[in-house]
């Protein structure tokens, strides 16, 4: 997977960012580890911060190959014109499956 371009420029001082796996705890599934593979976070700041593997708030479980890339490119993030304001507030939330 690779992410890419990504200027976040309002919200929180210092977002969390959480790549993680995960561990069946059903004997049916025999309990098996669901690791992320094979990530590239290349090119993403966060309110003037280069998000890299010293960012302070990142945490990652049950994750291999995850590398952190920045090229000479300008970040200048993609626009999102919706805004989402409901019980949750004007946070965007952004899941990767």
């Amino acid at each position: 997977m690779l992410i890419e371009n990504v200027k976040v420029i309002e919200g929180h001082e210092n977002a969390e960012i959480k790549i993680s796996g995960t561990k069946e705890h059903r004997e049916e599934y025999n309990y098996t580890t669901h690791y992320v593979n094979n990530v590239t976070i290349k090119d993403v700041i966060i309110k003037n911060k280069i998000v890299d593997e010293t960012y302070s708030n990142l945490t990652v479980n049950l994750t291999n190959n995850l590398k952190f890339e920045k090229s000479n490119n300008v970040i200048t993030g993609a626009q999102i014109n919706y805004k989402d304001i409901s019980n949750y507030g004007t946070n965007y939330i952004l899941d990767i499956i």
